[in-house]
């Protein structure tokens, strides 16, 4: 009962990673900072209940390398979690990022602030665009070709369209442009002086930049995934599926 007790603004205090709890729930903190949980999902006709679970269960999550947990997973359970991850970040993440971003009135924050919220203003839909862009290209281009290989393994693709596909791409090419996108938020993290803030700094703001770290990190994350993990695999898979062919190439 204590949290549902508790108004938006005392909530988030205690843990930054609730107020994207409850914007997933439609529930901006920001714009009702005042009012308790209780209240506003009663106005909102919203279970306090299932938000409670949520919120407890958030705060007894604890952050476990995928990487260490899915060494012994085949490539098509390791695309399979990485494109979930994707859509995690397009449908939850970003929206929620970019509702801070947006929610956050410059004139109204402190000096220090007001300039970088003013620019982040530009700067991360602009990211955002570019980051969508560049997930829609992985998931066409790197894990359909990833798959491919996966089901040629299998011995279910013709030999004309893998001789196709392997003539057009290759592993090597993906870890070579992945190297050379792997850090996305630079930008950003350099606008915002790499998210630090004064002890006095607005709530919205910590929360912002925390919001936007902890985002970095789960980006470094999923690319480490797929940098050590994915991609060595598929390099392996590319390689045997190579001489499967060669095989098939002498029998004829």
């Amino acid at each position: 009962m204590e949290i549902r007790t508790k108004s938006l603004a005392q909530l988030v205090e205690t843990n930054y990673a609730f107020g994207s709890v409850l914007h997933f729930f439609g529930i901006d903190f920001f714009k009702h900072p005042e009012e308790t949980l209780e209240r506003i999902c009663h106005r909102r006709h919203l279970s306090a209940t299932i938000i409670e679970r949520e919120l407890q269960a958030r705060q007894q999550r604890e952050r476990v390398s995928p990487v260490s947990l899915m060494v012994g997973y085949p490539v098509d359970m390791i695309v399979a979690h990485l494109r979930q991850a994707h859509r995690v970040f397009m449908r939850r993440r970003l929206p929620y990022l970019l509702s801070l971003v947006q929610g956050a009135a410059p004139a109204s924050l402190p000096a220090p602030y007001r300039e970088t919220v003013a620019d982040l203003q530009i700067a991360f839909p602009l990211f955002a665009e570019d980051f969508i862009r560049h997930v829609q290209n992985e998931e066409v281009e790197m894990f359909e070709y990833i798959t491919l290989l996966d089901d040629a393994a299998y011995g279910h693709v013709p030999s004309w369209q893998l001789y196709q596909a392997l003539g057009k791409t290759s592993v090597a090419q993906f870890a070579q442009a992945h190297s050379v996108e792997d850090d996305d938020m630079r930008k950003i993290r350099e606008l915002t002086q790499h998210y630090q803030v004064a002890a006095d700094c607005p709530l919205l703001v910590r929360v912002l930049y925390a919001e936007l770290l902890a985002f970095e990190e789960e980006l470094q994350t999923h690319a480490e995934l797929e940098d050590r993990l994915l991609l060595v695999k598929a390099a392996k898979l590319e390689q045997k599926v190579r001489a499967l062919l060669g095989q098939q190439a002498k029998l004829n």
